[in-house]
């Protein structure tokens, strides 16, 4: 091949873009999404420390329920505080009774749920405080989003707080 048939012919001309093409369109012209540039450059490491015994390393990873009772973890424990005298404690479930309650209300719940939380999840009503005795008092305690405890959240069904 010689150098000239790398080149374009001398008498070539590019294509204009049609400008009246763009305004017929407008708005709904679809644009090409750009990548975040924040999200990829922090993203985390793939193990993190296990705030609690029931937690994984892996980020967004779960354990089973016969994996957790397995390893003999049969209670659920957290920090909660009283609205009221402002009281801080630990609150303890059962893994597996309070495991059943969220199934029952799932299985019974499911075909009201279409793509939304129950209202019950989104505006719960609160434990009752051993310390007081008044209803719907007791609220989640924690420092940093990343160590929410989200199990005792969910058995405790005050997922929505």
């Amino acid at each position: 091949m010689n150098e000239q048939s790398l080149h374009p012919p001398s008498n070539f001309q590019t294509q204009e873009p049609n400008v009246h093409q763009e305004e017929e369109v407008g708005s709904s012209r679809l644009r090409p999404c750009r990548l975040s540039v924040r999200a990829t450059n922090q993203a985390g490491p793939d193990t993190i420390n296990t705030p609690y015994q029931w937690a994984t390393s892996t980020r967004a990873t779960v354990y089973s329920l016969e994996h957790l009772l397995s390893q003999n973890i049969i209670s659920i424990s957290g920090k909660v505080k009283c609205k009221w005298i402002e009281d801080l404690y630990e609150i303890e479930f059962s893994l597996s009774d309070k495991f059943n309650e969220v199934v029952g209300f799932i299985i019974k719940e499911r075909d009201n749920m279409y793509d939304r939380a129950p209202q019950s999840w989104t505006k719960p009503v609160l434990p009752t405080c051993n310390h007081c005795g008044k209803e719907n008092s007791l609220k989640r305690v924690f420092t940093k989003k990343r160590i929410i405890n989200y199990l005792l959240l969910l058995l405790g069904k005050m997922i929505g707080c």
